[in-house]
């Protein structure tokens, strides 16, 4: 009877779900740079990329989030992809560092 509940619920599930495919493939990332060589990474690093956009964007611009109007979610969004691109370039570097 409460249908207004079950979608604020059901909502936060999906996102939650997409939150943790986020995780795994971050997780996954970083098994392959440290045991796989070459750039067999890109496989799920950039799946890896879109998906912290896409679920950072989501959740600034969602009515359970922070609801941020479609106009400012832009930077928020450019901002997500530059720290993850930044951070993981960063920490791919210190690992070849590492391995050799």
């Amino acid at each position: 009877k409460d249908a207004a509940g079950f979608q604020t619920i059901w909502r936060y599930f999906a996102w939650a779900n997409q939150t943790l495919a986020v995780f795994t493939l971050w997780a996954v990332t970083v098994w392959l740079v440290r045991t796989k060589p070459g750039l067999t990474f890109s496989v799920t690093g950039l799946p890896a990329i879109f998906m912290t956009v896409v679920c950072t964007t989501y959740i600034c611009i969602a009515p359970e989030g922070f609801r941020l109007g479609a106009g400012s979610v832009w930077p928020v969004a450019l901002s997500a992809l530059v720290i993850c691109v930044v951070w993981f370039a960063i920490w791919y570097h210190k690992e070849r560092i590492r391995q050799k």
